[in-house]
């Protein structure tokens, strides 16, 4: 188990320029927009625009904070708001977002298609136990792991086999990678 602290997060540019990301961990460690298997990443989104397309990339994101944002999606609008689930979607797509009355920040996981694959689900504080790799961020402060204090948007990282108790009262968004499963075709 490892806790990664937000102080230690690598800041860098949106693919489009648009923006600022804080990069939480990605396989291979420090590689390049295009070359990554996996990725985590916290967005800060100042304003209305469109968002980096990634071709190949399956992508959740999870909003953080702010007073919600909706994306602009081929066929739909979708509406996220800070207690609601994560939307996964296609890097492909060409996307644009709308934020609510101001900032908004969210939370980033994307995969490589046939390589990776993900899950993202929000729980509360407790125990976990790994059956694959795992990360936990934490949404809100005040919780501790083993006994060492956790703050907002730090994240604790799993390897497959390893248990965690989270303590204290509040949620963490639980991201599970493995590898993608390959056809026998």
């Amino acid at each position: 188990m490892r806790i990664l602290r937000r102080d230690d997060y690598r800041k860098m540019p949106w693919k489009n320029g648009k923006g600022v990301t804080e990069e939480v961990a990605s396989f291979p460690e420090g590689a390049a927009l295009d070359e990554f298997g996996w990725r985590l990443s916290i967005a800060h989104v100042a304003e209305d625009g469109p968002f980096s397309v990634f071709p190949g990339i399956d992508r959740t994101i999870t909003l953080l904070s702010g007073n919600g944002m909706t994306l602009d999606l081929p066929d739909e609008s979708v509406k996220l708001q800070i207690s609601g689930e994560p939307f996964s979607f296609s890097g492909d797509l060409v996307i644009s977002s709308r934020n609510h009355g101001g900032a908004t920040v969210d939370f980033n996981v994307m995969t490589r298609c046939g390589v990776f694959a993900h899950c993202v689900s929000r729980r509360p504080a407790g125990l976990t136990t790994a059956a694959s790799l795992t990360f936990l961020v934490v949404l809100h402060g005040g919780l501790a792991v083993e006994g060492r204090e956790v703050s907002q948007w730090d994240v604790i990282r799993l390897e497959k086999g390893e248990a965690v108790m989270v303590e204290g009262e509040g949620e963490v968004l639980k991201i599970e990678i493995t590898p993608a499963e390959r056809s026998s075709v």
